[in-house]
């Protein structure tokens, strides 16, 4: 379905779930990381030499997707109600600054490299377009004083 999980057969603390079985849950941050990683070795790479990430195109696409599916429907256009890496003792709210940012970054990365792989879909880049607004305008109010500044 998309889902990147996090402690692939550990859990924190401990030993925990079975070896190759993801044990960590849904998070906010795992599908957007992988994104911008890949976007990495993306960049890293010149035309022509970007195998590694063609490769896995369709597995970034769906990760990204899986986020996209995680946020828009919710109102916020942001991940809902998700923990992250740093946030380990719950969901702290309905969306939160760590995991709206690394979303975003996500989308633009994904944008960027969707223009790469798919330059003729113009469907998907309109998608990644309006997730980006969406997200971008919520961000600015639900995370950001209204004179702009970050709290």
């Amino acid at each position: 379905d998309g889902l990147v999980s996090e402690l692939f057969g550990g859990s924190c603390g401990g030993i925990g779930g079975r070896m190759g079985q993801a044990s960590g849950g849904a998070r906010g941050d795992d599908n957007a990381l992988f994104v911008l990683a890949m976007y990495a070795q993306f960049k890293w790479y010149a035309d022509g030499q970007r195998v590694f990430v063609a490769q896995r195109y369709a597995a970034v696409k769906t990760a990204m997707q899986w986020m996209i599916t995680q946020s828009v429907p919710y109102g916020y256009g942001l991940p809902y109600r998700l923990v992250n890496t740093f946030d380990e003792h719950g969901v702290m709210g309905d969306i939160n600054t760590y995991n709206a940012m690394v979303y975003v970054s996500g989308l633009y990365a994904m944008r960027r490299m969707a223009s790469y792989y798919e330059a003729d879909n113009d469907t998907y880049q309109a998608q990644l377009q309006d997730a980006i607004e969406f997200a971008v305008g919520n961000m600015t109010t639900w995370l950001f004083e209204s004179d702009g500044a970050f709290f």
